[in-house]
């Protein structure tokens, strides 16, 4: 348990264009974890996929939590053993070329862990100001960190949505996960891409900075994601530090 008290909201919308919401989500203040999933909407099966890492990565942390205490276990080797285990076991259960993105977020005490396989963001809201706390897992970005692109280039490339990063993904997991300490009055935002693919940065810490209430922010996000153009599901969590 954090010493900390956390408060969060999840939302979820199917967006303007596809036929199915293939995200998934779950926040549990009690134990102080938070999950986001994208079902990949190339491969099959992709609600089923986000859906079952979800469900899957919730009751280890659950069980690992209730039994030992959040203190009692190494937090960043155990949320990217967890995870490639979740990767390993998605092809057997959901039996197709599936996968899934996943972002999920631990508050231990003063501090949040975070793990990630994919292109689904965690932020920390910070001094009116969001900060990356997650890594994204596509080829834009790998080339970038390479030289090979500029950011400008890579915020167009098409290679932005090719992911060598992810649920399911035939190979060994590149877990990314990081370690970030926290204050109270902060935020944390986990969501997936079709937020941050809609909707700036500037504009999403605008609405973080004046708009107080969880769930009146998340929804004014929605809305904003689905003025631009609504391309993908779109699901948030908001979590707020006190």
């Amino acid at each position: 348990m954090s010493e900390f008290i956390s408060k969060s909201v999840g939302l979820t919308h199917i967006g303007r264009v596809r036929v199915e919401n293939q995200d998934a989500f779950l926040s549990n203040d009690e134990h102080g974890f938070y999950i986001v999933a994208d079902g990949l909407g190339g491969l099959a099966k992709g609600l089923e996929a986000a859906q079952f890492t979800v469900k899957h990565l919730a009751g280890c942390l659950a069980r690992a939590i209730g039994s030992a205490g959040s203190a009692q276990i190494d937090p960043q080797s155990y949320l990217k053993e967890l995870l490639i285990e979740t990767s390993n076991q998605l092809p057997t259960v959901i039996k197709a070329d599936s996968g899934s993105t996943v972002v999920v977020a631990l508050l231990i005490e003063n501090r949040v862990i975070i793990a990630n396989l994919g292109d689904s963001p965690a932020y920390l809201f910070r001094n009116n100001t969001l900060r990356l706390l997650s890594k994204e897992h596509n080829l834009a970005k790998l080339w970038v960190e390479r030289g090979q692109l500029t950011p400008e280039q890579a915020m167009v490339h098409p290679a932005r949505n090719q992911l060598y990063a992810f649920v399911g993904f035939n190979g060994e997991a590149q877990v990314y996960t990081n370690e970030t300490s926290l204050n109270r009055g902060e935020r944390l935002l986990l969501c997936t891409d079709g937020l941050t693919a809609m909707v700036p940065e500037a504009m999403i810490s605008k609405v973080l900075a004046e708009e107080s209430d969880l769930k009146a922010a998340a929804e004014k996000l929605i809305e904003m994601a689905n003025a631009a153009g609504g391309y993908d599901n779109i699901t948030i969590i908001l979590i707020e530090i006190s």
